[in-house]
């Protein structure tokens, strides 16, 4: 089946500044405790994605949807989303 060009997707999830991450607090105390002077880390998701699409607006709109609805949690994380051709 060919649908065109393929389009490559990265998008980033990350929890969002106010809510607490106590995953990377933990990782931060533990590095603190190896000699590591961390003062903060934030942890996220990152998804690459092959889209076949022609349309740089049709993929921007689907790949959208899939993060807001499937790959992030929009009351607790933020996605960003970037897209180039392959």
């Amino acid at each position: 089946m060919d649908w065109g060009k393929i389009m490559k997707v990265t998008v980033l999830v990350k929890i969002k500044e106010e809510v607490s991450d106590p995953q990377s607090m933990a990782i931060t105390e533990a590095l603190n405790s190896m000699g590591f002077p961390i003062s903060k880390i934030r942890m996220g998701k990152i998804f690459d994605i092959d889209l076949e699409e022609k349309d740089i607006d049709n993929a921007k709109s689907k790949i959208d949807i899939v993060a807001k609805e499937i790959l992030s949690n929009p009351i607790v994380e933020n996605y960003e989303v970037k897209i180039g051709e392959i």
